[in-house]
């Protein structure tokens, strides 16, 4: 006599190995937050690199000062031939860093005893022209009176306390602003008889304000001498990112200029000497951050703002790309910054690090523990599973509209 199949017990066991997908799923997809270890408390929130933004890596100070590097790594910087990583890793042992700004694999930083120093991150032999000890920092300039530096396009600025500006590197635009078009590997007074409060590097520009208050700028297409821009002497900040530069005045206006001005104030002129452009509704703006291609900004009741060609928004479009557009960010999330044109980073006070936009190391090649993941996710899509967030694991993840937690930093 043959047995006939109970369908009771057929579905029964479907249900059953339904059951233990969805327990394993709960487990496998939703693994903790990577762990990044940082001396001291852990309250306060990264501080991004000072210089022009790199478009597919990045880099960030952590709360205790420390270096870290995020992204693919074209130049080298972690010792390996073309690395790449999703989660960011630390690249110093220094650990006590104010500034740092980041050109290529070459850094020059600021430490919190006031004194400059300088490295090469790798040691590949790809053309330089500041010369820079090799992996190790080393100090670079005399003393420990220095307030600031920063870095554009193959150049560093060094500011000293009494406003003395000092640089090296890439002067073939005379973005170094002393006179010449002579390349300068070491360290040299640039820009003499001038003083300043700050400068700012753009990608062939640079720009500064002077301790009486006043904004000048130098580089292509100004020239290789500091030229004065309008007649104004209440200037208290001015920053710049790849083409783009902006200035903020006591009054709370906030002024653009540059060659990609144009993508986020209508009008917008390259040279400052032609016209300086400010931005609509400007006294809204507590803090504004220039992104090359964009701009984000944060209002006075703390809601963040992005608009032009990169950041990109959900709902934003080419035709509307001029118009400031709200940015959703979580309740728990403290501050936002920008990490390039189409990347932001986040910070919770509980240590976690978040991103939106672009994912920084999404073009990392997959480890095997993921692929196992992946093939997993697909197989239980194709029989019908549905679990939350099973969708983003059958797939690499490379932009995210939303926040998401990337890693948390923990005291050590």
């Amino acid at each position: 006599m043959t047995r006939q199949p109970n369908p009771g017990l057929r579905w029964a066991l479907v249900l059953s190995a339904l059951a233990l997908a969805v327990l394993l799923v709960n487990r496998r997809f939703r693994p903790g937050l990577p762990t990044l270890s940082v001396a001291g408390a852990v309250a306060q929130a990264p501080q991004p690199l000072a210089g022009t933004h790199w478009p597919i890596q990045s880099g960030f100070l952590g709360p205790d000062g420390s270096l870290w590097h995020w992204g693919q790594d074209d130049y080298g910087i972690l010792g390996t031939n073309d690395s790449c990583h999703r989660v960011p890793r630390r690249l110093d042992v220094v650990g006590d860093w104010k500034v740092v700004g980041c050109e290529g694999d070459q850094f020059v930083g600021l430490r919190r005893d006031g004194s400059v120093w300088g490295w090469n991150g790798s040691l590949r032999g790809h053309h330089r022209v500041a010369q820079l000890p090799s992996r190790v920092p080393e100090q670079i300039a005399p003393g420990t009176n220095w307030s600031q530096v920063c870095s554009g396009s193959s150049r560093f600025f060094l500011l000293r306390e009494d406003g003395v500006l000092f640089g090296l590197g890439d002067n073939r635009h005379g973005a170094l602003g002393d006179g010449t078009l002579q390349q300068r590997s070491t360290v040299v007074a640039v820009t003499p008889g001038h003083r300043w409060r700050t400068v700012a590097a753009g990608a062939w520009t640079a720009a500064g304000i002077r301790t009486d208050g006043t904004l000048w700028g130098w580089g292509e297409p100004l020239g290789s001498v500091p030229v004065q821009i309008g007649g104004a002497t209440n200037w208290v900040e001015v920053q710049a990112a790849g083409y783009l530069h902006t200035a903020r005045n006591a009054a709370g206006e906030v002024v653009v200029w540059g060659a990609n001005a144009n993508h986020v104030a209508a009008g917008a002129t390259t040279s400052p000497l032609d016209r300086l452009t400010v931005l609509p509704d400007s006294g809204r703006w507590q803090t504004v951050w220039p992104c090359d291609i964009a701009m984000l900004a944060r209002d006075t009741n703390g809601l963040y703002w992005c608009w032009g060609l990169g950041l990109h928004v959900p709902g934003n479009s080419p035709k509307d790309a001029l118009l400031p557009r709200p940015l959703t960010v979580p309740a728990a999330i403290t501050a936002v910054w920008p990490l390039s044109a189409d990347t932001l980073a986040g910070w919770s006070p509980d240590g976690r690090l978040w991103t939106q936009g672009t994912i920084l190391g999404a073009e990392c090649d997959v480890p095997p523990s993921e692929l196992r993941k992946m093939k997993l996710a697909r197989w239980l899509l194709k029989a019908g599973l549905r679990v939350p967030r099973l969708a983003d694991w059958a797939e690499i993840q490379t932009h995210s509209a939303e926040f998401i937690p990337v890693a948390r930093f923990r005291s050590r």
